[in-house]
């Protein structure tokens, strides 16, 4: 059954007499009034049940094009699509306003609102007595936590009220049949979406406890699959290192050893910044790659490893890992030559420093210094990191997916996978979470992992909570 119309209205009240009134109602916001659409839609009740409906749209000139399916990202303007199966556009306007709700709704949940504006009173008392500006550092500290919390109130005051706005907007620009404005409140809701992930993102941190706030090391090693797993080692680092960069994060390399052909066998670094180990403490495990490999002469395809850990600095020299003691006897202190790509320097003098904690055979290694002595300390630091969370792990021994890179690096005690041939795909084992934009991932955009593992993390109660 074939039928034409002009207009968003159109299509859905001709749905709506062909008896199929929930693909009516998505049509609506998923047809712009600019485009004269022509739609297929097989009026049977597997089509209806199922949603099966092809569609093309018409330019000026009177030429029909097919649209492929295809996946969208948040906030992005759709087309002329109607329904059909889960590879064509979904409404876009509906789905942000969902997304937006749900963000609402746990920020109400979870902040104590009451407790917040008291907090907002006194700290505001505080910023308007001169006096507190003659010690700077603490002033610093007073001017951000009010920021903060102004920050959770308003989000958690403007998001609903916001969203009801556009959503107003948007029905009477759909009866109206004004494409321009359909358009602004598509990419206005996408907008409020992605603050709202960010405002959802950021309480879940907040209610992680003092470690979530901190610093923390993240060392990453090769695991089976040969010279594929060093490269693969080396492509997770970039990763990383991109994703760091979005949040203006500073990332200081402590050591690393390069594999036999390519990339690298292992490689440490401290990462500072804002809630970095809550960042990123989800990332631990062990990663999976599948492709048809570079290094093989037939291109056949291999599968390599590598695991993640992510070790707390909790607060730097005051903070809890520091209250690590470890007594000279329990210590191997082991000096050596760094490795580098050469010059004046590196592999002349044994200033690279390699610690292991005996009692436990747990190891650090720094060289990315000249001094042996600012080695020593760095690796010092490191180590009282990696022991304070075997500690942690030992405490909290029911932990399961989100411990530090506990299991085997190989296969079956992967938390993610990433699919580049015979497709493309990451999919997180934990949470389910796919993305097919693999490109956009391995180039640092591991936020929507991050956020489906905070939800996971505290839907279950806070049993994961440190």
């Amino acid at each position: 059954m074939w039928f034409t119309t002009t207009s968003p209205a159109g299509v859905r009240t001709l749905l709506t007499r062909a008896g199929d009134i929930g693909l009516a109602r998505r049509c609506s916001f998923q047809m712009p009034a600019t485009l004269r659409t022509r739609c297929a839609c097989l009026v049977t009740p597997q089509c209806r049940r199922n949603h099966l409906c092809a569609a093309a749209a018409t330019q000026p000139n009177g030429r029909g094009r097919a649209i492929p399916g295809r996946t969208r990202r948040p906030g992005a303007p759709v087309e002329g699509v109607i329904g059909g199966s889960s590879r064509r556009w979904v409404s876009t306007f509906e789905e942000d306003c969902e997304v937006v709700e749900e963000c609402h709704l746990l920020l109400s949940s979870r902040l104590d609102i009451p407790a917040l504006e008291a907090r907002l009173a006194e700290l505001d008392a505080l910023v308007s007595d001169p006096k507190l500006y003659d010690d700077s550092t603490k002033a610093g500290k007073i001017v951000k936590e009010r920021a903060k919390v102004e920050s959770k109130l308003e989000n958690v005051k403007s998001l609903n009220s916001e969203l009801q706005s556009w959503r107003e907007m948007y029905e009477m620009a759909s009866l109206e049949e004004e494409g321009d404005l359909l358009t602004e409140c598509i990419e206005k809701v996408g907008a409020l979406r992605k603050q709202a992930e960010r405002a959802r993102a950021e309480t879940l941190l907040s209610l992680g406890g003092e470690l979530s706030a901190s610093n923390c090391y993240l060392e990453l090693q090769a695991g089976a699959g040969g010279t594929e797993s060093h490269d693969w080692t080396s492509m997770l680092y970039k990763m990383y290192t991109r994703w760091a960069e979005t949040k203006a994060f500073t990332l200081q390399p402590l050591n690393s050893s390069p594999g036999d052909e390519a990339g690298l066998r292992s490689v440490m670094v401290f990462v500072e910044g804002e809630s970095a180990y809550g960042w990123l403490r989800s990332e631990a495990g062990v990663h999976r790659l599948v492709r048809n490999s570079p290094y093989d002469p037939n291109g056949r395809r291999h599968t390599s490893f590598s695991q993640v850990r992510v070790f707390p600095e909790a607060g730097g020299e005051s903070g809890d890992a520091a209250k690590v003691e470890i007594p000279a006897k329990d210590l191997k202190v082991d000096t050596m030559r760094a490795q580098g790509a050469g010059g004046q320097h590196v592999n002349t003098t044994d200033s690279a420093v390699r610690l292991t904690h005996l009692p436990t055979g747990l190891v650090a290694l720094s060289q990315s210094d000249r001094s042996q002595h600012k080695n020593r300390e760095n690796a010092m630091r490191a180590l009282r990191a990696k022991i304070f969370q075997r500690k942690e792990e030992e405490r909290h021994a029911k932990r399961n997916e989100y411990a530090a890179g506990l299991g085997d690096n190989a296969f079956g005690n992967q938390i993610r996978s990433y699919v580049l041939s015979p497709y493309q795909m990451v999919k997180d084992h934990r949470t389910g979470k796919q993305e097919g934009d693999v490109s956009g991932v391995l180039d640092g955009g591991l936020d929507g992992f991050i956020d489906a593992a905070l939800i996971a993390e505290h839907s279950k109660g806070g049993e994961e909570r440190r």
